[in-house]
């Protein structure tokens, strides 16, 4: 089993202007219509947040390996300056399970089937785009192999789309799989196939 955690803070600060030019950046956008828990001030010269998480997940065993996620980080959590941070305002929560059997049998070498879950909200708790995935890979007998995932994003409010106009603007659901194909792995020339599709609604 294995524990893993973060935590971060962040504060920085300059003239009224700077401030209000990193309230109205992309990873904030303060200024939305619907943020109405958050403090738009064109006038402030310092602006502090923090960042946490915590996992845990099981990574050794001989069949069923499995995880959990949670972690937050705050509207005003910001080190564009040091590194690069897409998106705060962000509380986040994910959870995986995967079966895997790696002793060989009558049609395979090994395979795996996963299912992985991701769910996200704002600090207003309004829903983010997250996501459901179930996927599987398998190798042959022959040491082919090949796999396929399929994912589902739920309808959720996207907050980097609604900045400036209305609330309401979603996107609805999307839809993406692959399919993919390669030869053995000691084959001089290695060769790979793969196809995918994808849909996302916007409304």
């Amino acid at each position: 089993y294995e524990l893993r955690g973060l935590a971060a803070g962040s504060y920085i600060a300059g003239t009224p202007e700077a401030i209000q030019r990193v309230q109205e950046f992309s990873s904030h956008f303060f200024q939305r219509p619907d943020a109405d828990y958050v403090d738009y001030d064109t006038t402030r010269t310092s602006l502090s947040g923090y960042r946490a998480r915590l996992e845990f997940e099981r990574e050794s065993a001989v069949h069923w390996l499995w995880g959990v996620g949670f972690g937050a980080i705050s509207p005003g959590f910001d080190i564009n300056d040091a590194g690069r941070l897409r998106k705060a305002d962000r509380i986040e929560g994910e959870a995986q399970l995967e079966y895997r059997e790696t002793q060989p049998g009558p049609t395979f070498q090994e395979f795996s089937i996963k299912t992985e879950a991701r769910s996200a909200w704002n600090y207003g708790w309004s829903r983010q785009p997250g996501e459901i995935e179930f996927g599987g890979r398998f190798t042959l007998l022959n040491f082919w192999g090949f796999g396929a995932e399929f994912d589902h994003r739920p309808r959720a409010q996207s907050d980097i789309l609604a900045h400036d106009i209305s609330p309401e603007w979603r996107i609805l659901m999307g839809r993406a799989g692959r399919l993919g194909l390669r030869n053995r792995r000691a084959h001089r020339v290695q060769a790979r196939w793969r196809v995918s599709a994808q849909s996302v609604a916007e409304l």
